[in-house]
């Protein structure tokens, strides 16, 4: 920075240096040696200072001092009492190690004298001093990260360490941005390091006035590089940061002691364009914003009265509620307005208002209306308008409703089958009917022996007999199953207006059959996986499963079809072992084989794969709990919520094998757990989010009598 550039109120002051210590290992000349040479050229005359000035001379008069120093001009003497003065005074600052006002006094003289002898032979000790002494430049000021200036140094943040500054008089400047920068004027001797401390930079600061008609306005204030932040009507789409915003409040408001530099003020009052101004402030000076906002009104009424009015502005910022006929509007923005009047489900009317300055306008709405009669077949429809359903949901056909004229496009929904669009022109002041005729038919399902459960794209829907009216015409498939008996499969299509009957035999047969799935007498289906030789559940154990066997349900969340939770693994081994005994007791159970938990081994072998979607219900999915047994896809191996319904119990204790096995596959792993009495849980829960515990390769271990954990179940397997 040039300093002369710098107002004139800029602080300015010359440091002057203490003696400095004079030390034994100093480079270079001493003083005592200089004034002894100095002598010398005295005693011999002429020839003697020439041979020390020829000797020692090491720079000349005006040469530089060092880098970015200042060398002010000596002034000539021009009489002889005034060199015998001026020379007294260099063998005294030469005495004292005063090398920069000696170097000054022996330019004076050899201004008036370039011929002296004793001056020219100091001049030379006193430049070879200088040339080689350094000394140290310590600078803190006030705000930190100051900018220093130091002749022409290097700049450096305060505080400052400039090492190795040649002797010399130096400009010195402190600055900051927003600040008023502080000069002065540092004579470095070399000799000695310099520190100076107590620098503090006043602010730079100037004011804004904002003011507006009317008043109370909101304003902002940002800097003229931040993105304008409003509190405009409706809310900007990013809410600013109270970083971004300097100043707000409403005017009129005075805001002073802003920085120097260049600002944006917006004005803005809901309706109206928001008021954009750009400010520039100045040390010690008062800037002004000032803006009108002109307006007019409106007077709206409707037939039938208490249509909802909704307003867009000039400034065109989304469309508001602004009341319901019949309303009077004021102070609205002076410009071009678009109206909407909705009432009910009726067609919106539209129009563009031109408000004028000062001026109330009157306009009028209405709506010629019919009454319509809704009717279907078969009844208990929904009709919609615009995806709007027509008296909300609980008005289903038949119904009547009274519409505006105009042409309708109707829409007819009925749960379970397809839905049915009608386009009519209603007219006022005439009656219409509108008959929706829905496409459906029937289906009947019976068995032998009946009661067998019917189960249709996985979901099992009822046990026979049983029968579906309203059906969607189309292809349909179910299996029926009925413990000790051989499901059968049963399909085929059914068309409008006729009922599909389906009347299956179910085979005896009391022992499920190796290489094929069967279910349980609990209902529960099990899969056979040929890698395993065994049978996996395809589902967690339900609550109703777990109370039919151990009498008892344990479930924080209490609901049959969900999951048994808050199980202990002692239960858990106790259920496997009753239901083992139960279903030998029916015939059932294939020789050899018996109910368990699955270990640590075959989860992760049944687990395998990367999950479909739909299969992860943990708290990622915003679970509130575990969700009814089967509600994920299958696997690869048919199983369903393999991950994140409830954790499942297995057989090992959490021990080093675990964990390395864990680790091997890239999961979080607790080395601690190792040998202590912990049971393996895998798959994670419907109350987990972090990602290491929704991994498939985690282990969580807890003590197996552990209760009232409700995040908490378990799956069998049937194996030899």
């Amino acid at each position: 920075m040039n300093p002369s550039s710098h107002d004139p109120s800029h602080q300015r002051d010359v440091i002057d240096l203490p003696p400095p210590r004079r030390s034994q290992g100093h480079r270079g000349l001493s003083p005592a040696k200089a004034v002894g040479l100095v002598f010398l050229a005295l005693v011999f005359g002429t020839g003697a200072g020439y041979l020390v000035s020829t000797l020692l001379q090491q720079g000349r008069p005006g040469e530089s001092t060092g880098s970015g120093s200042v060398a002010p001009p000596a002034p000539a003497i021009e009489s002889s009492a005034e060199t015998a003065t001026a020379l007294a005074e260099i063998r005294l600052a030469v005495g004292q190690a005063h090398w920069l006002e000696a170097r000054e006094a022996c330019q004076r003289v050899l201004e008036g004298d370039p011929n002296n002898i004793e001056a020219s032979a100091t001049l030379s000790v006193i430049e070879k001093h200088l040339e080689k002494a350094r000394a140290m430049v310590k600078v803190e000021a006030e705000p930190d990260g100051a900018l220093v200036r130091v002749g022409d140094l290097d700049v450096q943040k305060s505080p400052a360490v400039f090492a190795g500054v040649p002797a010399g008089i130096y400009q010195m400047v402190v600055e900051k941005e927003g600040f008023v920068p502080v000069e002065r004027q540092l004579r470095v001797e070399g000799s000695e390091d310099l520190e100076i401390k107590g620098i503090v930079l006043e602010r730079s600061s100037g004011n804004i006035e904002v003011s507006s008609v009317p008043a109370g306005v909101e304003f902002k204030i940002v800097k003229a590089s931040d993105p304008p932040a409003l509190p405009s009507d409706p809310p900007a789409p990013e809410p600013p940061t109270k970083e971004l915003v300097l100043k707000e409040g409403k005017t009129p408001a005075k805001i002073e002691e802003l920085g120097e530099g260049d600002y944006k003020v917006f004005l803005s009052l809901p309706g109206f364009p928001v008021h954009e101004e750009n400010v520039k402030v100045r040390h010690s000076r008062m800037a002004s914003v000032s803006h009108v906002f002109a307006s007019g009104g409106l007077k709206i009424t409707s037939d039938p009265i208490g249509a909802e009015v909704w307003l867009t502005p000039v400034d065109k910022t989304r469309s508001r509620l602004v009341g319901v006929t019949p309303l009077s509007l004021t102070d609205l923005p002076v410009g071009r307005h678009q109206l909407e009047l909705r009432h009910l489900d009726w067609p919106v009317i539209r129009r563009s208002v031109e408000v004028t300055m000062g001026d109330d306008q009157s306009l009028e709405f209405a709506w010629k209306r019919s009454l319509v009669s809704f009717v279907s077949d078969p009844p208990g429809a929904s009709v919609l308008i615009d995806n709007k359903q027509l008296g909300g949901s609980r008005v289903e056909t038949p119904f009547q409703w009274e519409l505006p004229d105009g042409n309708y496009e109707f829409t007819a929904k009925r749960e379970g089958l397809d839905d049915v669009v009608l386009s009519r022109e209603i007219s006022a002041g005439e009656s219409s009917e509108i008959n929706f005729g829905f496409q459906y038919g029937a289906i009947s399902l019976n068995s032998q022996p009946s009661g067998a459960a019917v189960v249709s794209l996985g979901v099992p829907i009822g046990r026979t007999p049983l029968r579906k009216g309203f059906v969607r015409p189309g292809h349909y498939a179910f299996t029926l199953s009925k413990d000790q008996y051989r499901s059968v499969d049963v399909s085929g299509e059914l068309l409008p207006g006729q009922t599909l009957e389906f009347n299956a035999s179910l085979n005896f047969d009391p022992q499920p059959v190796l290489n094929r799935d069967f279910t349980n007498h609990l209902g529960s289906k099990m899969v056979w996986i040929n890698e395993m030789k065994g049978w996996v559940a395809e589902t967690e154990v339900r609550q109703s499963a777990f109370q039919s066997v151990m009498q008892k349900n344990p479930s924080y969340f209490p609901n049959p079809e969900q999951p048994v939770d808050s199980v202990t693994w002692y239960d858990a081994k106790r259920f496997c072992e009753k239901l083992t005994v139960i279903e030998q007791g029916r015939g059932t159970l294939p020789k050899g084989y018996a109910y368990r938990l699955p270990t640590d081994q075959e989860w992760t072998f049944f687990s395998a794969g990367e999950a479909p979607a739909g299969t992860v219900f943990a708290s990622l999915s915003n679970k509130k709990g575990p969700m009814p047994v089967g509600s994920s896809q299958p696997n690869a191996l048919g199983l369903r919520d393999v991950q994140g319904n409830v954790w499942e119990w297995c057989e090992d204790w959490y021990s080093l094998e675990i964990v390395n096995k864990a680790r091997a596959a890239g999961a979080t792993v607790k080395p601690e757990w190792a040998g202590t009495s912990r049971k393996i849980l895998r798959g994670a829960s419907w109350l987990r989010s972090a990602l290491s515990d929704i991994d498939p390769a985690y282990r969580l271990a807890v003590e197996p009598g552990t209760e009232n954990r409700n995040e908490v179940g378990f799956r069998v397997v049937l194996m030899p």
